[in-house]
């Protein structure tokens, strides 16, 4: 993946998880949507100096109807932050879903092995957030 392009390092890097038994689906010119262990992830790969730099991975949860624009749904974020490292917490513009973030990165080269260890990781940070956070439930579908 030699280009500045996101859009050309997304296709790129599409064909790449896919020749590596992936399932992804593009969704929009910079993200794709890959199955994995019984859930999806967002992956959006950046481009930068030439390369692949990064790879942002993010996985989204419905916020209860009633929990949304609510100072308890934003304090709720605000300690997912400082309990968790594995990713950033965010909310949606219209408060209606949690975005969890983190970062695949690398030098000179991200194998194969590496993303599927990344996403496992993700994965048992998830579940992490029930142990340390349990008003996850309260708040999420």
């Amino acid at each position: 993946m030699h280009t500045d392009n996101n859009e050309q390092t997304t296709k790129d890097f599409a064909i790449f998880l896919k020749q590596n038994a992936f399932d992804v689906t593009r969704y929009g010119s910079t993200t794709l949507l890959v199955k994995y262990n019984n859930g999806i992830f967002a992956i959006e790969p950046k481009a930068k100096q030439g390369g692949l730099s990064r790879v942002i991975v993010s996985k989204t949860y419905n916020v209860k109807q009633q929990y949304r624009r609510t100072i308890d749904v934003f304090t709720y974020v605000i300690e997912l932050n400082q309990k968790l490292n594995f990713a950033n917490f965010y909310l949606s513009n219209d408060f209606s879903t949690l975005i969890v973030r983190g970062n695949i990165t690398f030098v000179d080269q991200l194998e194969e092995r590496e993303i599927r260890k990344f996403l496992e990781h993700f994965d048992v940070g998830i579940l992490a957030i029930l142990i340390m956070v349990p008003d996850t439930t309260k708040y999420i579908d």
